[in-house]
């Protein structure tokens, strides 16, 4: 999947879209039963800082912040955090009714 990802030719909007469906479904199973503590919300926020720099070809000899990363491919933070908060507050939801 690594060239399909880095490859330039494709837009990286459509690029991102498929790291969604084929990383992160894969990252994100069980998530909403996870602990969340100081130590993996850094994990979590390398791997997807990770990925990202990866699909854009940026080295880390390059030395961008992630900040420059970010706006290089046009996001103005990070999402993944976001998606996992979200998730377990939905199954938060659903245990509380039941």
């Amino acid at each position: 999947m690594s060239k399909l990802l880095t490859n330039r030719r494709i837009s990286f909007a459509t690029r991102s879209r498929l790291t969604k469906c084929y990383v992160w479904s894969i990252f994100l199973y069980a998530c909403e039963t996870w602990t969340l503590n100081a130590s993996l919300k850094r994990n979590i926020e390398a791997l997807e800082m990770w990925l990202y720099r990866r699909m854009a070809r940026i080295t880390w000899k390059e030395k961008k912040k992630n900040k420059e990363v970010l706006k290089e491919i046009g996001l103005k933070h990070t999402e993944l955090l976001k998606t996992i908060k979200t998730r377990q507050l939905a199954y938060y939801g659903h245990i509380r009714c039941h």
